[in-house]
């Protein structure tokens, strides 16, 4: 009898040991979640923030290729219309034979205007055109 007293007793503090142990491994276990669930939440916070400024970054960059678009249509019509004032200017000038009479003509005079001032166009688009590609590719 005495042996089964000793060996429930064995067992019993056998028992208590591992329960204390498995005490400190749940309290150590629910730290761990802890400790997950805070660096879950940075991680997803982090994300976020990302995400939202990706976002912003891709609108400019859409906006901003939305007008380069729309310039560079108004540059393709202006260096359409350049040539053609320029052909008509060349015409007129053949047409009329001598540099000195077709610098008086009337029409030549307003030809000439067109073609300055669309020639202008077509400089300032296309320095807002390298503008344009500069800034881009910094936020890059």
């Amino acid at each position: 009898m005495s042996h089964l007293v000793n060996e429930t007793r064995k067992e019993a503090k056998e028992r208590l040991v591992l329960g204390e142990i498995c005490a400190h491994i749940s309290a150590r276990l629910a730290a761990v979640n802890d400790d997950l669930q805070r660096v879950f939440k940075q991680c997803q916070g982090v994300c976020l923030e990302g995400q939202d400024e990706l976002i912003q970054v891709l609108q400019e960059l859409y906006g901003a290729s939305k007008a380069h678009e729309r310039f560079a249509a108004d540059l393709r019509q202006a260096e359409a219309k350049l040539q053609t004032a320029q052909a008509q200017k060349a015409k007129i000038e053949a047409a009329l034979g001598t540099p000195a009479k077709a610098e008086k003509s009337k029409k030549f005079k307003s030809i000439d205007k067109e073609v300055q001032k669309v020639s202008g166009f077509c400089g300032g688009a296309a320095a807002f055109s390298a503008a344009f590609f500069r800034q881009v590719n910094r936020r890059l």
